[in-house]
């Protein structure tokens, strides 16, 4: 597992993109931001939902990919009914990407993992959120603020830490 302000390897890892399925090769995008969300049962619904959330991380200069755990989703019915979903849905059964960016696989009702990789491959952000509209802002919200830091990431940097307790404040 790779720790936050780490590089990311380069990867190529099976995923159905634009109504085929393909090899999706991580270092094509290399220059861009990438937010990558995975759910343990993930099917059409999940993939309809990312798709439509997809313009916005683009307005923001991010692409936005879906992580399935399991290639059993992909069979030939499945694929019928997708040709529309415009975002690369990797697929991830041996759990291979899972483990090396530090996502659970474990399942918790409505609950999805997400991360965010730098321009330069370097993962700065993991976040577990509730699968929906307000969740997914959560991750866009995430990914502008990670975009607005100075200087590149390093690891140990940026981390917020305080001594003693908090203490509530009255205005």
């Amino acid at each position: 597992m790779i720790d936050i302000g780490q590089n990311v390897p380069p990867l190529r890892t099976p995923a159905f993109t634009q109504g085929a399925l393909t090899l999706f090769d991580f270092s094509g995008y290399r220059n861009h931001w990438v937010a990558m969300s995975s759910m343990p049962n993930f099917g059409l619904l999940e993939a309809t939902l990312l798709d439509l959330h997809s313009d916005g991380f683009g307005h923001e200069g991010a692409l936005l990919l879906a992580l399935c755990p399991n290639a059993p989703v992909f069979h030939a019915a499945w694929i019928r009914q997708a040709p529309y979903i415009r975002i690369p849905m990797l697929i991830d059964p041996l759990s291979r990407l899972h483990r090396l960016l530090g996502i659970s696989r474990e399942s918790f009702y409505g609950r999805c993992r997400s991360v965010l990789i730098d321009p330069s491959g370097v993962l700065r952000f993991r976040l577990t959120h509730d699968f929906n509209g307000r969740g997914i802002k959560s991750l866009k919200e995430a990914l502008i603020i990670n975009q607005r830091l100075p200087f590149p990431l390093t690891k140990g940097s940026h981390v917020l830490t305080s001594k003693g307790t908090l203490t509530p404040c009255i205005l």
